[in-house]
């Protein structure tokens, strides 16, 4: 079978004659290439992929593509409802890109629901233990980190009471390039009290570890000593796995998980030796494993996703397609990951990857009940439109966009993410952002929908001067295992730009001219009770840093709400150290309350506008421009310096007729209209009445809603590319 890629296929001797030999005859009669290929999990890939005769798989329509790509006119591949199932990954490479101003479309048919999976479904369930019942892997399929139940959301995998590690370190933050203490990250040792499992299995059990409450991981564990009470894992925490001193107000917790003594509540399971163990929520009929984590990958192919290439893949469109069903992708050996790992950098995460792409678009199609990420945006990417889609109950992110190392280049940008529906990210990884924008610039992220998160729902963030800084300071003294902030891809080149200056601070302060996080636009984003922390994770809503020298990033009219159930983690903007500028103009925060935190926390941290390493040398500044707060409780607003304050509203109170038209962006950022449907705004109403006040108050006309032009929302100029 093409791309070994496998179906259910009717035979083609269940086609009739007639219809094979008028499709052979239409072919020979001198139409070059037809323009439209369809697509039915009941034909066979052996078809000429007519509407009468079609074609069965994903796979076996790449191949038919790739035959007819000439440079003349659009291809259209039109895909019927049903279920396609992948047995290996899918890779379109330079063979299947469109020439400039061709358009490639893999898309549902209309009224069509098309499936994408590699779900195998799990059969021969028998009595295990109590309520628990086990059955035999699929063949082929040896070991899983996703279960997914066709009628449940999400079926957590077994995990054992949290224990926090007997042994300490001051500041472990501060240790995570000190070549003395790297071993410190391959092994914890776990309290005498512990109620361990089967350390038999050991092999076959993941250790989730977080030393801080904006840190957590998963890590394969390699072996343990249980005279020890010691766990190794295969591949070290970015930082030393000890109890921090330094922070003895927030938990260390870890857990095992996948054991078979974890199982002790409905809907939790374990993969063991082959065989799947389960305490059912709602009967075994409707349970699947994956075979892959990646389904599709468009890729030009150029193993150092930051070496130069020739052209990129370009001119590929999905719409309407649904991607669901793929593993958890745990960390590797060599994997290169940002900011605290909340990320990994250009892996096979997600189900639909673009990598050195440009010029594709992904619409209205769905990523769903997956052990990973949604979809990914690697290295060289621009111009990718991913608009009126939905993300939901995904392991780790909705998207991620990771460019290159420092130095090699801004070449991921220029993409528009608009009025996708998000929700339930991270159930696997709890510090996996819902959108993750790493060393990627002037990209727009508007209307989006982002509700019911465990941690930050948008991060804007590129290595940081301290990477700079401990990266001259550790040159030739063999750290191995830093891994964060891209910290190993650092080229030479800007190694010794950094040792040219007398002082290294200096140097790695300058070398932040070198990162890609910049000219960024989110705005009109409704952010509901996200990050809700698991009542230890801080981290705010939105979180910024690492901004390249001399440039700023932007957050526009948006719309912060809290149901104010969230424990402690009720800062709205996070805006951490290592930046120049960033402008906060027109967001409205609602509902935020200190909850059970220990101190109320600020609804906007500005932690330290400058580099880490001199914290008396300012870099930058903070424009807050005629942001809203309403019904929220805080202290105080704002935590930090070298900061710009104009026309505030607090609680309807305050304000400036200078900034009217702002307001007024603001009361129509809140109207019905621009929306994502089905997604709604809760007490949208109430706070675009105080904000109508406001303006009347100030002298202003009262805005109304049926007034707002649609269009004008959107200032691309294209706001249909962003309705669902």
């Amino acid at each position: 079978m093409p791309l070994n890629q496998s179906s259910t296929s009717r035979s083609p001797g269940a086609w009739s004659g007639a219809t094979l030999f008028l499709a052979c005859a239409l072919l020979a009669s001198g139409t070059h290439a037809q323009e439209t290929f369809f697509v039915d999990p009941s034909g066979d890939d052996d078809n000429p992929g007519t509407e009468l005769a079609p074609l069965a798989t994903f796979a076996g329509a790449v191949e038919r593509v790739r035959g007819v790509l000439d440079g003349d006119g659009a291809i259209d591949v039109v895909f019927r409802d049903g279920t396609y199932l992948f047995t290996e990954t899918v890779v379109l490479g330079p063979a299947d890109s469109g020439s400039p101003g061709q358009r490639i479309t893999y898309r549902a048919d209309k009224g069509a629901t098309p499936v994408f999976t590699s779900l195998v479904p799990v059969t021969g369930w028998s009595p295990f233990r109590g309520p628990i019942q086990h059955a035999p892997l699929p063949a082929g399929i040896d070991h899983v980190r996703f279960l997914h139940d066709a009628g449940e959301d999400w079926l957590p995998r077994s995990a054992t009471a949290p224990f926090a590690a007997t042994e300490t370190s001051f500041c472990v933050e501060c240790t995570w390039d000190d070549p003395a203490v790297q071993a410190n990250k391959s092994d914890i040792r776990y309290p005498a009290g512990f109620a361990a499992p089967d350390w038999s299995h050991a092999g076959q059990y993941d250790l989730r570890q977080s030393q801080h409450a904006w840190t957590q991981e998963i890590l394969p564990i390699a072996s343990v000593n249980a005279v020890e009470r010691r766990i190794f894992t295969e591949i070290p925490a970015l930082y030393e796995m000890r109890r921090d001193t330094s922070e003895d107000d927030i938990p260390n917790r870890n857990w095992v998980l996948n054991s078979l003594e974890g199982i002790d509540q409905p809907g939790e399971w374990a993969s063991l030796d082959g065989t799947l163990y389960h305490w059912p929520l709602a009967g075994t009929g409707d349970l699947s494993v994956p075979r892959l984590v990646e389904l599709i990958r468009v890729d030009e192919g150029t193993v150092d996703g930051n070496a130069d290439f020739a052209a990129p893949i370009e001119n590929i469109h999905f719409d309407g397609i649904t991607f669901t069903g793929g593993d958890f992708y745990v960390m590797q050996p060599g994997d290169v990951t940002t900011q605290h790992d909340w990320s990994v950098v250009d892996e096979g995460t997600a189900l639909l990857r673009f990598r050195n792409a440009r010029n594709c678009s992904v619409r209205r199609s769905t990523f769903e009940k997956s052990g990973s990420t949604g979809l990914r945006l690697d290295r060289y990417a621009q111009n990718i439109v991913i608009a009126g889609n939905i993300f939901r109950q995904l392991g780790r992110e909705a998207i991620v966009l990771t460019g290159r190392a420092p130095g090699r280049g801004d070449v991921n940008k220029n993409h528009r993410i608009e009025a996708n529906h998000i929700s339930a990210t991270g159930r696997e990884k709890w510090t996996a952002p819902a959108l993750m924008i790493d060393q990627s610039s002037s990209n727009r992220v508007a209307s989006n929908y982002i509700a019911d998160t465990d941690f930050t729902a948008i991060v804007l963030t590129a290595p940081r001067q301290l990477a700079m800084l401990s990266h001259g300071e550790t040159e030739g003294a063999g750290v191995s295992t830093v891994r964060e902030f891209h910290y190993q891809e650092i080229p030479q080149a800007v190694t010794d730009f950094i040792l040219a200056f007398d002082d290294l601070g200096a140097g790695s302060r300058e070398a932040m001219q070198f990162v890609y996080n910049h000219g960024n636009r989110i705005e009109g984003n409704a952010l509901i009770d996200v990050c809700r922390g698991r009542g230890y994770l801080v981290n705010g809503y939105v979180y910024v840093s690492g901004f390249q020298r001399h440039a700023s990033n932007f957050l526009e009219r948006n719309y912060v709400y809290d149901s104010g159930d969230n424990l402690q983690n009720n800062m709205a903007f996070y805006s951490d150290s290592d930046q120049d500028n960033c402008d906060y103009i027109g967001n409205m925060i609602r509902g935020l309350d200190v909850g059970d935190a220990p101190a109320p926390f600020p609804l906007l941290v500005t932690y330290a506008q400058w580099a880490e390493s001199d914290p008396d040398t300012p870099s930058g500044r903070i424009l807050l421009r005629a942001n809203a707060v309403s019904r929220s409780t805080f202290d105080p607003l704002l935590d930090g310096q070298f900061i710009q304050q104009e026309g505030t509203l607090i609680d309807g109170a305050g304000g400036s007729f200078a900034f009217a038209s702002i307001y007024r962006n603001m009361f129509r950022t809140l109207c019905p209209r621009p929306m994502v449907p089905g997604s709604p705004w809760p007490e949208a109403a109430e706070m675009r009445a105080e904000l109508a006040d406001a303006l009347v108050r100030l002298g202003s006309d009262a805005p109304q809603c049926a007034e707002e032009i649609f269009a004008d929302f959107f200032e691309s100029g294209e706001p249909e590319a962003g309705v669902p």
